[in-house]
């Protein structure tokens, strides 16, 4: 059996709606990459609930220890909520195995709903998970190659694995995109148990990129980087969601300037290509040229480009912000051209001229997140 695991965990509310609520309960089970059961992993949680009302903020409701059984299930009794508790529940866990090195801690967010008295639950649906392993097959981490920030990857997005001596050599593929590269391959199974091997975009011994295939379902998902003859070298164990949105910037990293370009549409239909940002060597970094919204007839378009938000076409507005002011978002999904690149067309508003330094911001995926631009 191998001994890398993941759990899976969800929240079940009870029926009906009381003061105080009933007991919640979390659910979960451990099992192997090949989905067996694994027993006797011990379970440690935390129940909080904060409220900015309350004074200290964050209220400790309740602590308890469990142990998965045969069929690797367990069970944690969530506290009793009441009114007091405010507005959002939490509870923090971890796991513990001898031979086993659990790499992760995870929480389940609870949100309360309704009058004082009276709290209903609304739980919302993620799983959480726990990595685990030895040093027999040694994890690495499947992350957006955009911005590296979430250990979350979705269908036909760009990946980037990340981990020591997991090639032995450097090369980058040309089209059509091969499943090796390099005498590596990464394979990509869904919580269905479905495996389909990933398009490979560069290999080096600290990070390989790759594309996920499309047709995995949600939930999680378990990353195999093999060799040649098949053997498994590392396991990642990210989420698949419906879409994982990062920005590809000149920084290489998700933060500075945006890695778009400007296009102008001048009288006539005439199209040009501007670029957005220049090396300066000063400061040793990348700063945004500004951006020239020209004559009341010439129209000029911010070209993004990202991975993980193509399904965003699928009817999800997507709102693009420069400073306080709305973009026209004219398109927002698939480059259609390079494998896993994704795209946003957005109008610069001419009420923008003069406004010197603004931020883009972009929703829904990417809130929180701003990126430094230039208008004169």
């Amino acid at each position: 059996m191998k001994r890398n695991l993941f759990v899976s965990f969800f929240l079940l509310s009870c029926l009906g709606i009381a003061h105080p609520l009933c007991a919640q309960v979390v659910k979960g089970r451990v099992i192997d990459l090949n989905g067996q059961a694994v027993s006797e992993v011990e379970v440690a949680m935390t129940a909080t609930c904060g409220n900015r009302m309350l004074f200290p903020p964050t209220l400790q409701l309740a602590s308890a220890t469990t142990k998965s059984d045969g069929s690797g299930m367990f069970e944690w009794p969530y506290p009793v909520i009441t009114a007091n508790c405010g507005a959002s529940a939490q509870a923090t866990y971890t796991l513990k195995k001898t031979g086993f090195n659990f790499t992760n801690q995870g929480n389940f967010s609870l949100v309360l709903f309704g009058m004082a008295g009276s709290f209903a639950p609304i739980i919302d649906g993620r799983y959480s998970l726990v990595l685990a392993a030895t040093t027999a097959i040694p994890l690495w981490a499947g992350v957006s190659a955009a911005d590296y920030r979430a250990n979350l990857v979705t269908n036909e997005m760009i990946v980037a694995g990340f981990g020591n001596d997991i090639a032995t050599t450097t090369a980058s593929a040309s089209l059509p995109l091969p499943t090796t590269l390099a005498n590596r391959r990464v394979i990509m199974r869904d919580a269905n148990g479905k495996e389909l091997p990933a398009q490979l975009l560069f290999v080096s011994p600290n990070q390989i990129n790759f594309v996920a295939p499309t047709g995995l379902a949600l939930g999680p998902c378990v990353i195999k980087l093999l060799d040649g003859n098949n053997n498994l070298l590392r396991v990642a164990l990210p989420y698949l969601v419906p879409t994982s949105p990062g920005l590809f910037t000149y920084s290489a990293d998700g933060n500075g300037v945006p890695a778009a370009i400007i296009l102008r549409v001048k009288q006539g239909n005439v199209a040009t290509f501007e670029n957005l940002a220049q090396y300066d060597q000063t400061q040793k970094k990348w700063v945004p040229i500004a951006i020239d919204l020209g004559p009341s007839t010439d129209a000029v378009f911010l070209v993004l480009y990202g991975t993980g938000w193509r399904a965003w076409n699928l009817g999800t507005t997507v709102a693009v912000k420069l400073a306080d002011v709305n973009c026209e978002v004219l398109y927002a999904g698939s480059q259609l051209v390079f494998a896993g690149l994704d795209q946003i067309n957005a109008r610069i508003p001419r009420s923008l001229i003069g406004r010197g330094d603004v931020n883009l911001s972009i929703e829904p995926g990417l809130g929180g997140y701003v990126w430094p631009l230039k208008i004169k």
